[in-house]
């Protein structure tokens, strides 16, 4: 084994590892040796811990913190990865970005030693145009900034464009210069999502996805990535059995797991109407939701999950407590960790929009249901292989769930893998 070559993988963070990473490693270490990079405090996920013990991990490196002064990030960063490049000396790059900072690092730092060293970025979730990602966040922080100070909303924008800019030319080019030498120059606006430089191709050898959708479009928003976007399987439609047998997943069970996400529906009306009514409207459409998903699938109990950065919230809580009080044969499972376990176990996966309800669309054996009933932006489900989207309940009532309805698509056992890309 010690005569392969060296890749290395920087998969995300520790949820995003669960659902793409994970495979994409395992697929790794049919061809090569690989060492993983992870960000501060994530060595110690347990997923990604026992995936580093296994055969042909060279080694997991874990980043350091961004809680202290920001030259010191850069210059520890940049110094980690330069040392990581200098002794595995790699023959590829698999990385889930290629805008954050340590990214770009790893990418120059390989180039700068005259490496022959591809760079494949893949897609590890579904995919969100950076203009949809940034201005929904702009506009947050713009009303956070509008209720903590006494201005108006257009002063609050200049506001934090102006601190948008200053943060720009200090984490982009003068402390970049000061760690390695060089600048990161910025690839999209953080305040629009506008893409600076549309033609760029980034030093991207190939740009990996799975659905003709994902090709479409990433290739709208990135033109210049045209010629690198390469349509795979993923590895979890690859190698997924192996690893969820190594990793002593359980069987599937006749059960519906549900997912949600309505976070941006209560942020938005909790300001303009008491607490209560909108956890009750929200409880309405749940519960009328889930009646009919109930009604499709007898004897299949529901498992309702909160997202683990939401199950905090007294409001969610709320929420979960009103739906229990409704229907029957409905269970609140703890909001801690990953939902991974839940929708391998589970028959039937609902949410609104999430990385797992994609990744379920994925397994090939699941019915994957996407409820777009608060106007939320997950209509980009509406044209994904192997999801269900709803966003009426006369639609979800009138929907026929046969065995049609679980396949991701024809044709995908003609696709190349990965391993297929990595030995052309």
């Amino acid at each position: 084994m010690t005569d392969r070559p060296v890749a290395i993988l920087v998969p995300g963070p520790p949820y995003l590892f669960g659902i793409t990473g994970v495979y994409y490693l395992w697929e790794l270490l049919k061809s090569h040796r690989v060492a993983v990079v992870v960000g501060h405090g994530c060595a110690n996920d347990p997923l990604i811990a026992e995936a580093a013990r296994w055969p042909g991990v060279v080694e997991l490196v874990e980043l350091p913190s961004e809680a202290g002064p920001r030259p010191t990030y850069h210059v520890q960063c940049r110094a980690v990865l330069a040392d990581l490049v200098d002794r595995l000396r790699p023959s590829l790059l698999a990385q889930h970005n290629f805008v954050y900072p340590w990214n770009r690092y790893l990418q120059a730092e390989a180039a700068a030693r005259g490496l022959d060293c591809r760079n494949i970025v893949y897609l590890n979730t579904f995919g969100v145009p950076a203009a949809e990602d940034c201005r929904p966040r702009a506009i947050g922080a713009i009303e956070h900034v509008r209720r903590a100070t006494p201005t108006s909303r257009l002063q609050a924008e200049l506001m934090l464009r102006h601190d948008c800019a200053l943060t720009t030319v200090m984490e982009q080019f003068i402390l970049p210069k000061l760690a390695g030498g060089y600048c990161l120059p910025p690839i999209f606006d953080h305040m629009t999502g506008e893409i600076l430089d549309p033609q760029g191709t980034h030093g991207v050898d190939r740009h990996l996805v799975y659905k003709p959708v994902e090709a479409e479009a990433t290739a709208a928003e990135w033109p210049g990535l045209r010629p690198a976007i390469t349509l795979i399987r993923h590895p979890v439609e690859v190698v997924g059995r192996e690893v969820h047998r190594t990793l002593g997943a359980p069987d599937e069970r006749a059960q519906i797991v549900v997912l949600p996400s309505c976070e941006g529906y209560i942020t938005e009306r909790r300001f303009s109407m008491p607490e209560e009514r909108v956890v009750r409207e929200a409880a309405d459409m749940w519960a009328a939701a889930l009646r009919l998903v109930s009604a499709k699938f007898p004897g299949h109990p529901i498992l309702w999950k909160i997202h683990p950065a939401l199950g905090d919230q007294p409001i969610m809580a709320a929420l979960s407590r009103e739906i229990a009080g409704r229907l029957p044969n409905f269970q609140i499972v703890p909001h801690q960790g990953g939902a991974q376990h839940l929708v391998l176990q589970s028959r039937v996966v609902v949410s609104e929009a999430s990385g797992v309800l994609w990744w379920a669309s994925l397994l090939g054996s699941k019915t994957v249901i996407s409820l777009d009933l608060f106007g939320s932006n997950n209509d980009l489900f509406r044209r994904h292989d192997g999801i269900r989207y709803f966003s009426t309940l006369d639609d979800l009532e009138a929907a026929d769930f046969g065995p049609h309805a679980v396949k991701v698509g024809e044709g995908r056992d003609a696709l190349p893998t990965l391993t297929d890309i990595l030995m052309g």
